[in-house]
């Protein structure tokens, strides 16, 4: 849990860094074999705009449920 106000640049990188380098590369080595045409895969449009539409849902009630609690907390202590 973070407890402070601030996240320094250092710190996001100690904890970022390892993961944006291996999904760097992974994602480099999937590009590089499908421009080499040594795979070859289709996503139909479809499937890709329902996921979307699904997750932007799924993301916006979680927003508004948080800025609700969040909201709610903020009456409570001002009342104290």
């Amino acid at each position: 849990m973070m407890i402070t106000k601030s996240v320094s640049v250092g710190k996001l990188l100690a904890w970022t860094g390892p993961h944006i380098l291996w999904l760097t590369g992974g994602a480099s080595i999937i590009a590089y074999l499908y421009h080499a045409n040594y795979i070859a895969f289709a996503i139909p449009w479809v499937a890709i705009s329902v996921i979307g539409t699904a997750v932007a849902f799924y993301v916006g009630f979680k927003n508004n449920q948080a800025y609700d609690r969040m909201w709610e907390a903020r009456k409570i202590g001002a009342e104290l």
